[in-house]
């Protein structure tokens, strides 16, 4: 599920940046996003964001993140 989720997590995030006008840089933004998923973050309760994503439910959590930090609300 691992490759799969980390494939549809950079074309969203590849989605979010051109939606906001950006031009996306996949190799760029495939190292930044494997970074982010090993990092744990209080939003998950200390868990990384790779190991939120156990499910449909944990995945769309960590899009939500993900949509939030585009928009820069809090986290």
């Amino acid at each position: 599920m691992q490759i799969d989720t980390t494939q549809h997590l950079l074309r969203f995030l590849a989605r979010l940046i051109e939606e906001s006008g950006g031009v996306a840089d996949h190799a760029d933004l495939a190292a930044w996003l494997d970074e982010w998923l090993a990092t744990p973050l209080p939003e998950f309760l200390g868990m990384t964001p790779a190991q939120a994503m156990v499910d449909e439910s944990g995945l769309r959590q960590v899009e939500t993140l993900l949509e939030r930090m585009r928009g820069g609300l809090p986290a």
